[in-house]
């Protein structure tokens, strides 16, 4: 082969792998989301299993905008942040006091929530402060394109969201809501609870008895759904959440010591055999503590540590001030 061949072979090469991996993105960015191989499998497969109607499934994802900022907020969620940093956000005067009014408002509903699901009030009031300030920021997102986004152009979590694609056009089907205007947070949570729509279809109640179910305005609604949620995910009535260890004893080496120390104090009743150890990062070193079944509940909520801390955190806070 001589030499004037090699180079138009190596400048064919060249044609095809910048046509690979420069032009045909570009084409693939500006075809319909709803005629993408993979969406059209997934509306072949709500298809199968639900009965969507092929074509009206089609066009609706072909109306989905694809939002690069949920992806991003996805991969670096706020919850990452160490506790030091994390908690300063949620538990501040104006929530706390804002949590106290809204207890008070509705105490009645929270008290009937207690009486039949056993979670106490100010844990109900802690989650709707932290998931929406009280109902003021439910999300500006269409439900629609965030999950959307995920299940498609976000492969770590492609799958969850997929089925969480799948439980929105469900409950959007049960419940006659229209999926092109529901909107929620980044990553498809719902309401003042901030429901995703698989707890919004398996948890949510009519907790006001109005033929209903609305999260985002109706809020007796809304501490039914959370306490039914709690309830059903094993919470425990009457049993501790959380115990901070205060035991300043720099001759303890050992988490089992500075536990035990503890116990033999004024916390005795509790049982360690039923509590886990939990350290979180302070500025100057780690708060120690006990976390029991009920702390692991709220992990169903946000698996995160540092949520569900800050969420026990500010149950407390709201509690102490509705005393007052």
């Amino acid at each position: 082969m001589d030499i004037n061949n090699c180079y138009r072979i190596e400048v064919m090469k060249r044609i095809i792998f910048f046509t690979l991996f420069f032009i045909l993105p570009c084409f693939a960015a500006n075809t319909p989301f709803g005629l993408r191989k993979d969406v059209r499998a997934f509306v072949v497969s709500m298809h199968q299993q639900h009965q969507f109607d092929t074509h009206k499934l089609t066009a609706l994802m072909n109306d989905v905008h694809p939002l690069p900022v949920v992806v991003q907020q996805t991969a670096h969620p706020y919850e990452a942040q160490p506790w030091f940093k994390y908690y300063p956000t949620f538990i501040t005067p104006d929530r706390i006091q804002e949590g106290v009014t809204f207890w008070k408002k509705n105490n009645a509903a929270l008290t009937r929530a207690e009486k039949i699901y056993g979670v106490p009030p100010a844990m109900i009031v802690a989650l709707i402060g932290i998931e929406s300030k009280y109902g003021k920021n439910t999300g500006a997102y269409r439900v629609l394109d965030s999950v959307s986004t995920l299940a498609f152009n976000y492969p770590p979590r492609a799958k969850f969201f997929k089925q969480q694609l799948e439980e929105f056009l469900l409950l959007c089907r049960e419940k006659h809501l229209d999926p092109k205007t529901l909107k929620g947070s980044y990553a498809g949570a719902i309401g003042q609870p901030q429901f995703i729509p698989s707890s919004f279809r398996h948890y949510a109640i009519d907790f006001s008895n109005d033929g209903t179910i609305d999260l985002s305005n109706n809020t007796t609604d809304v501490i039914g759904s959370i306490a039914n949620y709690l309830y059903l995910n094993g919470w425990r009535r009457h049993e501790p959440i959380a115990t901070k260890i205060t035991e300043n004893n720099t001759r303890m080496t050992s988490d089992s010591a500075i536990i035990n120390s503890m116990l033999k104090g004024a916390n005795a009743h509790l049982d360690l055999q039923q509590g886990t150890l939990l350290k979180l990062k302070t500025k100057n070193g780690y708060e120690h503590w006990i976390i029991y079944p009920n702390f692991f509940v709220i992990l169903t909520y946000n698996h995160s540590i540092n949520y569900a801390m800050v969420a026990y955190e500010l149950s407390q806070a709201i509690k102490a001030g509705n005393k007052q």
